[in-house]
C-alpha cells in the first residue's frame, strides 16, 4: 500500500510541477497593479476570489520563477536574482521582510526549489538550486540560521531547475537528467 501511495504521490507531483511550470506562460510579463481602497471592508465583508496582481515589496528582480514554502507561520519566497544569486523575502501575515541574499553566495543558472520538511530536529526549510556546475545544492534554514550550501548526495547532474516537496516526513527531490529523463532522490527521515 505504501508503494501505491508513493506512486500516486509521484504522479500527482509530476502533474503539479507541470502545472506550476506553465502557470505563468500566458500570464502578464510583469506582475503589476495595485489595490486601492475604493470602499472600506472588514474581513467578514471581503469577497472570495483573486484580488489582482501586486508587486512583492522590496524592489526585487528575477530572471526565473519563484519557489515558495511556509514555515513557522511565515510565507517564504525565493528567487534567482539578476546576478544569479538566491534571494529570500518572507511575509508574516502583515509585512514583508524585504529581499536579502540567502547566505553562502551560491550562483545558479536556474530557478530555486523549496520545501518545508518535518522531521528529526523539527521543521526546516530545504532550499535547492542547480549550481553553475549542473550539480544540485541544498541550504537548510532552521528558523534561526542557514546551514550553508552543500551538494546533494548521489552525484546527480541536471540542465534545469530542481523541484522539491515533502510528504509524510520524507523529502522528494526531482530533476531533469542530462538524458532528459526525470530523476528522483528521496531523503528519508522516519524509521
Amino acid at each position: 500500500m505504501l508503494k501505491t501511495q508513493r506512486a500516486a504521490l509521484m504522479v500527482a507531483l509530476g502533474i503539479g510541477l507541470w502545472l506550476l511550470s506553465t502557470a505563468f506562460a500566458a500570464g502578464p510579463a510583469q506582475a503589476s497593479g495595485s489595490r486601492t481602497a475604493s470602499s472600506s471592508t472588514t474581513s467578514e465583508q471581503q469577497q472570495f476570489g483573486w484580488l489582482g496582481w501586486n508587486e512583492v515589496p522590496g524592489n526585487g528582480f528575477t530572471v526565473s520563477g519563484p519557489a515558495t514554502t511556509s514555515y513557522n507561520g511565515n510565507d517564504y519566497v525565493f528567487v534567482r536574482g539578476t546576478n544569479n544569486l538566491i534571494y529570500a523575502n518572507s511575509f508574516n501575515g502583515t509585512t514583508w521582510s524585504g529581499w536579502s541574499e540567502v547566505p553562502g553566495h551560491q550562483l545558479t543558472p536556474s530557478a530555486p526549489a523549496a520545501a518545508r520538511l518535518e522531521g528529526g530536529i523539527g521543521p526546516t526549510v530545504q532550499l535547492f538550486v542547480r549550481g553553475s556546475d549542473n550539480k544540485i545544492y541544498l541550504n537548510i534554514f532552521n528558523g534561526a540560521s542557514w546551514s550553508g550550501w552543500s551538494q546533494v548526495p548521489g552525484n546527480g547532474f541536471t540542465p534545469d531547475a530542481p523541484g522539491a516537496t515533502a510528504y509524510l516526513g520524507d523529502l522528494y527531490l526531482f530533476v531533469r537528467g542530462t538524458n532528459d529523463r526525470i530523476y528522483l532522490n528521496i531523503f528519508h527521515t522516519v524509521g
